[in-house]
């Protein structure tokens, strides 16, 4: 039962309660007004029409979804705030790559769907072979995972190489580019 209800109930029962009560003081009392009898059958109807009523619409809508209520509501807003904010973390760490990263090549060694979306593109885990000018400074990358286009994915190819963008101070912060 919601405090709603419970509320409506004891306010109906309070004041049907109150109006019984001036009603009998009202027949045994000498010098009391008529008009107080009346005032007590009054309140002792408006009472029960309070309980009626109450009891009438918490039948009707007691089956209705209940809403999720305050907390669960900022819960699910900071939920989205905090996927946005990864979002942007993501997009401004690929913006500074593709401007301070240092130029490579990447062949994909394997690559597999992690079930994710990100913006209704799906995220791809790859195991990358990070080459280089010098074939002995080569070096792989194991679980890299990057957002990929719809429309790119079904092109990626174990196998092929592209181009990538290597932050010089992390050399596993990589960028691969599809294009």
């Amino acid at each position: 039962m919601s405090w709603f209800y419970k509320v409506g109930i004891i306010a109906g029962i309070l004041v049907a309660i109150s109006g019984l009560v001036l009603t009998v003081i009202t027949l045994f009392a000498k010098s009391v007004p008529p008009s107080a009898m009346m005032t007590g059958g009054i309140l002792f109807f408006a009472g029960l029409l309070i309980y009626f009523i109450n009891n009438y619409f918490y039948k009707i809508f007691k089956d209705f979804p209940k809403p999720k209520g305050f907390n669960a509501s900022f819960r699910d807003s900071a939920d989205k705030m905090s996927n946005a904010a990864d979002f942007l973390k993501e997009q401004n760490r690929v913006n500074k790559l593709s401007m301070t990263g240092k130029p490579a090549k990447v062949k994909i060694i394997s690559v597999k769907e992690t079930g994710q979306m990100v913006n209704f593109d799906t995220v791809l885990e790859f195991n990358l072979e990070v080459l280089q000018e010098r074939r002995y400074d080569n070096y792989n990358i194991n679980g890299y995972k990057q957002v990929v286009s719809k429309i790119v994915a079904p092109r990626i190819v174990s196998g092929n190489e592209y181009p990538a963008r290597i932050d010089p101070a992390d050399k596993n912060n990589i960028y691969i580019s599809w294009i």
